[in-house]
């Protein structure tokens, strides 16, 4: 780390894709690519996607990554969350992490809500007495009591969105991560979610 204060650091991070040529490509197997892959002189197309991203992130920071569709932007963030890695460079994170990276992801959708907080609170590291001590207040902050014990497949994309903060949020993790899942809450929601955020910065946490 650079200094004591910086709880991410990025150097000289790379990452790219295989470009598939065609959605054929996506339907054969496993086996099938890989037999290609060892006896074909085909050379497949490279995406670039990041290219020596070096960074510093520090305790309480608020950061946010623009740009256009395609840039990296969700690439970032799930390297951040050690869900993809990286290809060259090295990635540094002290804390724990929440993070919020696509709408419904760590859930299972014929599971009820009340089933998911349980399942993806312990996805995210929560012991299960935390979130027994925490239950009550998720489903409050939510504010979808009424469809609770509802399976989450008849959510909508807005209720989806609700659960999934209200999870992540009372982990209180010391670096919540939002790849634009609060794009999809209503306003009030929204208003609520921005003040916990606030909240959140003003306990010394990162948000990213």
């Amino acid at each position: 780390m650079s200094s004591k204060n910086t709880v991410v650091t990025f150097k000289n991070v790379s990452k790219s894709f295989i470009l598939k040529e065609s959605y054929q490509d996506e339907l054969k197997s496993y086996f099938a690519n890989l037999i290609k892959h060892i006896f074909s002189k085909k050379e497949y197309k490279k995406k670039v996607i990041l290219k020596n991203v070096s960074f510093d992130i520090k305790k309480g920071e608020v950061v946010g990554f623009i740009g256009k569709n395609g840039t990296g932007k969700t690439t970032l963030l799930s390297m951040l969350c050690s869900i993809i890695r990286p290809q060259d460079g090295t990635i540094k994170v002290d804390g724990t992490v929440a993070p919020l990276l696509g709408l419904g992801s760590g859930f299972h959708h014929d599971l009820s809500g009340y089933e998911n907080i349980y399942l993806n609170g312990v996805i995210l590291g929560m012991s299960i007495k935390e979130i027994d001590e925490k239950v009550e207040d998720i489903i409050e902050f939510s504010g979808i009591e009424e469809y609770i014990h509802e399976p989450i497949k008849v959510y909508s994309s807005g209720m989806l969105s609700r659960l999934a903060f209200s999870i992540a949020i009372k982990r209180d993790a010391d670096i919540i991560i939002i790849d634009e899942t609060l794009s999809v809450g209503d306003k009030e929601f929204s208003k609520k979610s921005f003040d916990a955020l606030q909240e959140y910065k003003k306990r010394g946490k990162t948000i990213i």
